[in-house]
């Protein structure tokens, strides 16, 4: 599988202009090469269908891919100013790069190795193809389950409310335990609609499921509008969408509620 990420021209977009009076004479050229250099890199060990041993992707990554950091982190130091807020974000990001890039080649080098076990159905075969070609498969479920899962969270809807009360601008959520009525229905679900099994083939290793959070989400939310504001430019409607860090984790979100009114924050 080969990996392709979209590309920002931060020289031209609107909300990063203005630091280009830090360094006008930066040449981008070299650092998206580098950049297009370890994605080749990346995918070259991904791609490989040989089980390698991690002496030799260690040994892969220190002679093919840390010298391309380094010459970005080179080129990066030298036109930012000494003085620039972002110079230690910039600088702990590239820091932090190798190691992640690191692990995440193990995790995939791993699955040549993973042994699973999943249940060949129609929904578990939905599951998988939809998440391979749209990255997201959505499926509906028994409101009546829902009702369930619902009804069983009372303390901890009363506990998430008062959160959202306190401070509605904000993103809350509250850890659940992995256990009781909701969990057992929850799981149920999962397995009964090929979630869990489609998700495995997908990710080409056993799944299971390590956390659960409740969330409330409301219109007096705001922690991710009005980013640009400053330069009048409005939030679009894809303002929140990202790739997780979490490479090794398929997120699962189900709705309990179609819509939230003043009734369920009273």
């Amino acid at each position: 599988m080969t990996y392709s990420f979209s590309s920002v021209d931060y020289d031209k977009h609107p909300a990063f202009i203005s630091y280009n009076s830090f360094a006008p004479q930066t040449d981008t050229t070299l650092i998206q090469h580098c950049w297009t250099e370890i994605d080749k890199a990346v995918n070259l060990i991904k791609n490989s269908e040989e089980y390698l041993s991690e002496s030799f992707i260690e040994r892969y990554l220190c002679a093919q891919i840390n010298p391309l950091i380094t010459e970005i982190s080179r080129i990066t130091g030298s036109y930012m100013p000494s003085n620039a807020w972002f110079q230690d974000v910039v600088t702990d990001a590239l820091s932090k790069t190798s190691d992640t890039i690191k692990k995440e080649l193990l995790y995939e080098n791993d699955k040549k190795h993973s042994t699973y076990q999943v249940i060949h159905a129609p929904l578990t075969k939905k599951v998988n193809q939809e998440l391979r070609t749209q990255g997201v498969s959505f499926t509906k479920f028994p409101q009546e389950y829902l009702d369930i899962v619902f009804n069983s969270l009372s303390s901890e809807r009363v506990q998430i409310t008062e959160m959202v009360k306190n401070d509605p601008t904000k993103l809350h959520s509250l850890p659940l335990p992995l256990g009781g009525q909701y969990f057992k229905i929850t799981h149920e679900l999962l397995k009964a609609y090929g979630i869990m099994d489609g998700a495995t083939m997908f990710a080409e290793h056993q799944l299971e499921i390590i956390y659960v959070t409740l969330c409330l989400s409301c219109s007096s939310q705001n922690w991710f509008r009005d980013c640009y504001a400053d330069i009048g430019v409005g939030t679009s409607s894809l303002a929140y969408l990202h790739l997780d860090h979490d490479f090794d984790v398929v997120k699962v979100l189900m709705y309990l509620l179609h819509q939230v009114n003043q009734h369920h924050l009273a």
